[in-house]
């Protein structure tokens, strides 16, 4: 990327020296909550990864299942024969609702670095990708944001301000380890590749094809989100093609790297489970997560979507409104460049493609507005850098910085307890003490499917509705060998073992 003046490469050397040491600031603020017992607020994805890598290292390597994702140990007992969606023929449960990529990257850093299978290394992985996707992020800011922008460079801090400090970014890019934010860097690499091109065929160019190219595989292959975003961009480089020939490149590589990258996850899979157990899994998880306009809990749904958008961006959501107030008298674009435009529409359709589409998982899943974070950022770092008084201006960054530490702390209670009364040690006291019992023995609880309890115990659990109906459930799926537990308030209290 190249710069116009030595002035303009010193403010963005100033502005990443403090964007880093904003960073530094949030390790620090999330260090009560870092290494804890992985327990609450979605946590259950940190268990299963783990769990994988576990599981996987005791077959003998990801490669054993062709790097086919696993929810369950390899003790005998915690393995069973079903024909309920996700198992493959030797009973293990299996996981295909992404491409394998958010499970297959921790499982090389843990093997790289021969780290043991605990929480806190997956953390430090987590604050990796969330140092990537600041330091992107600022230079994707300074290439959206044009230089005729008299504060250019307070909305590029600002905007990376939004992506440290926003309590829902401090919490799945810490604690929370989900598809949605390892992939925000990619995602970012691949709108500094591709806007310039829409905007200038000359951009269109072998090697930043290529670069792109790879991203988009490596998106797919962690969420696919990427998918939306690729397929409005098709649509936009068919009308551009029109004009200029040179977007039929452009169209070409978006469609192979997409398609391939698919197939690459779909025949990853059939390796392992084959061709009719992928698409009858596909089918049924495309059905269940798609939007359902006539169902009678819909309003319901959009109402949780809502309170996701403010138990992660409420400071920030606040402020941007301050921001539009403050510009009402203006058009939205007036002042806007064409990238600025051009990031607006295309990236915010994509989101709003993406979890309509997915709009019941992503009613029932906090992350999935992660990927939101990046165009609410933007926004709010414009409208407050138009403000004419700087003072005003760096006074509500600091308030907003100060609000959000407060509302991210309100949610994930530092302490031993949480803010429901639940102590956080709770699901691994629990899960602990279930490892003395055999692993020959499959472990039947009444209880939600808990992956931190499993986590912590080494050991699966069969979810039964009550004592009385475990062993016609224990039939119908060949278990002989069994317990079963009762516990009261995560505390064991007795093991029975079922005849």
């Amino acid at each position: 990327m190249s710069f116009q003046s030595g002035s303009q490469r010193k403010s963005l050397h100033s502005s990443l020296c403090v964007v880093i040491l904003l960073f530094i600031l949030s390790i620090f603020i999330r260090l009560p909550n870092l290494n804890r017992p992985i327990s609450k607020h979605y946590e259950f994805n940190s268990a299963v990864i783990l769990i994988n890598i576990i599981s996987w290292r005791q077959a003998g390597g990801g490669d054993q299942f062709h790097y086919t994702p696993v929810m369950n140990f390899q003790n005998a007992g915690d393995k069973y024969i079903s024909n309920v969606l996700g198992f493959d023929k030797n009973g293990n449960t299996i996981y295909l609702s992404f491409g394998p990529g958010w499970y297959v990257i921790p499982y090389f850093f843990y093997q790289l670095l021969h780290l043991p299978a605990i929480p806190i290394y997956l953390e430090i992985l987590n604050l990796l990708f969330h140092l990537a996707t600041t330091i992107i992020f600022l230079y994707f800011l300074e290439l959206l944001i044009p230089s005729s922008q008299p504060n250019k460079y307070f909305m590029v801090i600002a905007g990376c301000c939004f992506m440290i400090f926003s309590p829902g970014i401090l919490w799945f890019m810490g604690n929370g380890y989900v598809n949605t934010g390892i992939m925000l860097p990619f995602i970012l690499g691949v709108l500094i590749l591709i806007l310039p091109m829409f905007l200038d065929s000359d951009r269109i160019r072998t090697g930043r094809l290529l670069l792109l190219g790879i991203l988009i595989m490596i998106l797919v292959y962690i969420d696919w989100f990427i998918l939306f975003f690729g397929f409005l961009s098709c649509l936009l480089a068919f009308f551009k093609f029109r004009q200029n020939k040179k977007y039929g490149w452009l169209i070409g590589v978006l469609l192979l790297s997409i398609s391939s990258a698919v197939a690459l996850i779909f025949f990853t899979f059939v390796s392992h489970v084959g061709r009719e157990e992928v698409i009858r899994y596909w089918l049924i998880r495309s059905s269940e997560r798609k939007l359902h306009l006539f169902e009678s809990i819909i309003f319901k749904k959009i109402a949780y979507l809502l309170i996701y958008f403010l138990t992660s961006y409420l400071p920030l959501i606040v402020l941007l409104i301050a921001g539009y107030l403050k510009n009402r008298s203006k058009s939205i674009f007036s002042e806007w460049s064409k990238m600025e435009i051009l990031f607006f529409k295309l990236f915010g359709g994509s989101l709003i493609f993406y979890n309509l589409f997915f709009f019941n998982w992503s009613a029932e899943h906090e992350f999935t507005i992660l990927p939101w974070s990046l165009l609410l950022s933007f926004l709010t770092a414009r409208y407050i850098g138009t403000f004419k008084n700087p003072k005003m201006a760096r006074g509500l960054l600091v308030l907003f910085g100060i609000c959000a530490v407060v509302q991210y702390y309100f949610i994930n209670r530092p302490g031993s307890v949480s803010r429901d009364g639940t102590p956080y040690a709770s699901f691994k006291n629990l899960g602990e003490s279930l490892k003395k019992i055999p692993k020959e023995y499959t472990i039947c609880l009444k209880m939600e499917q808990n992956p931190m309890i499993e986590y912590y115990a080494g050991r699966n659990i069969l979810r039964v509705y009550d004592s009385l109906s475990v062993k016609k459930a224990l039939q119908e799926i060949g278990i002989k060998k069994a317990v079963w537990i009762t516990q009261k308030d995560y505390q064991l209290m007795n093991i029975q073992i079922i005849q």
